[in-house]
């Protein structure tokens, strides 16, 4: 399959599974582009394809958003994304791929089997899950899981995960995508691939929106989850 239609495809089911769930769009994206393209075109192409429209997804949601609980996370992860963003560049392609399976297989396992951290209300947690997430979305752009893991230490119901989580997604992404422009990975490549992601990003936002009421929210959630889980093994594989 040519690249470019290979990228339209991956977003086209990225994008799909993020504005039925709320999440998802990075750990599928990357466990895809990180393996064809390597992580130094794979990250800079989904930092800037996801920014693009993060917009959108976070003005769906920005009823349930509780800002007072998420500010302090979202002042962390501006200062965790460049460190992100550094370090990427040094490693090899090897240890990226281990490092990103690991945590993709870890993260599908921890939701797969309900794993719930005992609740905390200190502070202290959620500028250390700011600055964790944000080095992570400058490496990965995955900084999902973290929010979610932190997200279930405070109980956070459905919809105000949702909400909270696209704000949390926007700010990272724009943050990435910047760093991305001063650390000079932005290249004329990228912008060539990034023409192949638009309308990929275009038709899985609008599948995701008119097939929303239709899905059953557990039994997809639980599917997305297996095949993330099958992802992160397959880039352990060398």
């Amino acid at each position: 399959m040519p690249t470019e239609l290979a990228i339209l495809l991956i977003f086209v089911v990225a994008m799909f599974v993020q504005t039925s769930t709320g999440f998802g769009s990075a750990l599928i994206s990357m466990s895809f582009l990180i393996s064809m393209l390597g992580p130094d075109v794979a990250a800079p192409l989904f930092a800037l394809s996801f920014s693009s429209v993060s917009i959108i997804i976070t003005y769906r949601y920005r009823h349930e958003l509780k800002f007072r609980n998420i500010w302090r996370i979202m002042l962390a992860g501006l200062v965790g994304v460049p460190i992100g963003v550094g370090i990427i560049s040094q490693w090899n392609e090897t240890i990226t791929l281990f490092i990103f399976g690991s945590f993709v297989c870890a993260y599908a396992v921890y939701s797969l089997f309900g794993f719930k951290p005992p609740p905390t209300q200190h502070k202290g947690w959620q500028w250390l899950t700011g600055l964790l997430a944000g080095m992570i979305s400058g490496a990965f752009n995955t900084s999902g899981p973290v929010y979610i893991v932190y997200g279930d230490t405070q109980r956070w119901q459905p919809f105000e995960f949702k909400g909270n989580l696209q704000l949390l997604f926007f700010v990272n992404s724009i943050m990435t995508t910047t760093n991305h422009f001063l650390f000079g990975n932005m290249t004329q490549e990228i912008f060539g691939l990034w023409l192949y992601a638009i309308p990929g990003i275009t038709i899985g936002i609008g599948l995701g929106l008119f097939m929303d009421r239709f899905i059953q929210p557990e039994p997809f959630r639980k599917v997305v989850l297996v095949l993330l889980f099958m992802s992160g093994v397959s880039l352990l594989i060398p």
